[in-house]
């Protein structure tokens, strides 16, 4: 229905319709929502960036293994939020479920659901991530020549680089991330990541390859708060022992302690050589071994 007077006036233009009147509006309220939304997701995007670099800051200043332990969940945080925030709100939306779906149901499923997603949504999806990634670890990865391991590569099970893959060395690599390419961890060096130059990564990066980053951590922090434990016992038992060489091991009130030019000897509570000759420090080990069996479980094998 058109009316004689108009309804009302937008940018100088009369409306008479009021289905052509309300549809005027409803665009310029999707516009203005669009420039609110670009505004917000630029201050987000600012803000972001403004917290990460002043956690890796902060990052670098920590004093003490707890405090290192804190300032690095605070440093992933960090980096997690800026990379969010850098992608598309659709990407993100994503982004999140896919993540989602990793930490409840495992890696081979969140792959298999971005497999599963619309062609271009999933291409976009990709690209945004890629993006983001780009703006947070901008090296991508990549070795510098400085970076790089002095060792000779070697070539086992498709993989060509650094790592000592006899030391056992679990690989991850995400579908959703495969700029990251692939990250790898050590057996018997848990929570500490390597890309496959050799370079150590953040707990960031190992996380969007599928790592459980939060418990390895854990283990991580025990382990290196069971080797300042043992550190200390060793060195009240030297005081104890009257030792007045370096303990190399100690167990059934056995010790193994050091001498010049690489050898060694095995004494008893009472700091009383064992051994009638000097030993090395192989033979010395076996010999504590002999007198004092390790117990399985113990780290002493």
């Amino acid at each position: 229905m058109t009316n004689d007077k108009p309804l009302a006036f937008r940018d100088g233009r009369a409306f008479y319709d009021k289905a052509q009147l309300d549809e005027f509006d409803a665009v310029t309220a999707a516009r203005l929502k669009e420039i609110t939304d670009a505004q917000a997701q630029a201050d987000r995007l600012i803000a972001a960036f403004e917290r990460l670099e002043k956690q890796r800051e902060n990052a670098k200043k920590a004093e003490n293994v707890a405090e290192a332990e804190r300032q690095r969940h605070e440093l992933f945080d960090a980096e997690h939020e800026a990379w969010l925030a850098s992608m598309s709100q659709l990407a993100e939306k994503y982004v999140k479920e896919g993540l989602r779906i990793a930490v409840t149901e495992g890696q081979d499923a969140a792959d298999a659901w971005l497999a599963g997603l619309n062609p271009e949504i999933r291409e976009h999806v990709k690209s945004e991530a890629h993006r983001a990634s780009a703006k947070v670890w901008p090296t991508g990865g990549k070795a510098t020549a400085a970076k790089k391991s002095k060792r000779s590569e070697m070539t086992m099970a498709g993989y060509t680089g650094p790592l000592d893959l006899d030391r056992g060395v679990k690989f991850k690599k995400s579908f959703l991330n495969p700029e990251i390419g692939m990250i790898g961890m050590y057996a018997d060096d848990p929570g500490k990541y390597y890309d496959q130059h050799g370079n150590e990564v953040s707990e960031t990066i190992a996380r969007l390859a599928g790592f459980d980053v939060d418990r390895l951590a854990r283990i991580r922090y025990l382990a290196e708060k069971q080797a300042e434990f043992q550190k200390e016992m060793m060195s009240e038992y030297r005081k104890a022992a009257g030792l007045k060489h370096e303990t190399l091991a100690s167990r059934g009130g056995f010790s193994v302690v050091q001498m010049a030019n690489g050898r060694a000897d095995v004494v008893d509570i009472e700091g009383s050589k064992i051994n009638p000759q000097a030993l090395t420090e192989q033979e010395a080990m076996r010999l504590l071994n002999k007198l004092a069996p390790a117990v399985e479980g113990s780290g002493d094998e």
